[in-house]
């Protein structure tokens, strides 16, 4: 274990590292409003305003009111983060197995497992965020089935204002879903890389 000391200059290490006071609040400050971030990100939904229509179910009769479909913009969470890391890892975990074999191919096993780390190398950083944003859209488009959705709507005898039912709602929809799901993609490809780049 490092023997921790205090010096004048802030607080250091046998290994050399310091830490000064500054760098300790920043510390705290960037978890926290990395917290209140996920927090706003993970909670915050799109509304798309909604108008119902007057029916008559049986003897009864429903008055048309309005609300809104809530759309969120991080629909994924964080299953994105885990199958990117895990399918980017999976040639690393091959290579560890020859890292014992003498002469090139064990230099290769290594330079393989260095190539896909992220933060190591800037191309398996882009491979990663790629995979971030390709996986929070494929987990949008199951989680949403914009079709169905837009054809409930229409049984149903709702429709958004301004905008056709059928087709039209749907690639409405559609067009929204994309954009919030753009933004939530990008969020958690900032969160997945922040840990490489901020040590």
């Amino acid at each position: 274990p490092y023997e921790v000391r205090n010096t004048v200059r802030g607080l250091s290490t046998e290994a050399g590292a310091q830490v000064t006071p500054f760098g300790l609040f920043m510390l705290v400050a960037l978890f926290l409003g990395m917290v209140v971030a996920i927090i706003f990100v993970q909670d915050g939904i799109r509304r798309v305003p909604i108008q119902h229509a007057k029916r008559t179910v049986g003897n009864r009769t429903y008055q048309g009111g309005g609300s809104f479909l809530p759309l969120r913009i991080n629909t994924a969470g964080v299953m994105p983060i885990i199958f990117a890391i895990s399918l980017l890892m999976f040639p690393a975990t091959i290579a560890s197995w020859f890292f014992n074999v003498p002469g090139w191919g064990g230099r290769v096993a290594h330079g393989i497992a260095q190539a896909v780390q992220p933060g190591q190398s800037w191309i398996a950083s882009i491979i990663y965020g790629v995979l971030i944003m390709a996986f929070t859209y494929f987990y949008a488009a199951i989680q949403i089935n914009i079709p169905e959705l837009a054809d409930n709507l229409k049984k149903y005898g709702s429709f958004i204002p301004g905008i056709r039912p059928g087709r039209p709602t749907q690639e409405y929809l559609d067009r929204v879903l994309t954009r919030i799901t753009f933004a939530g993609a990008l969020f958690l490809t900032v969160i997945g890389l922040m840990q490489y780049y901020t040590r």
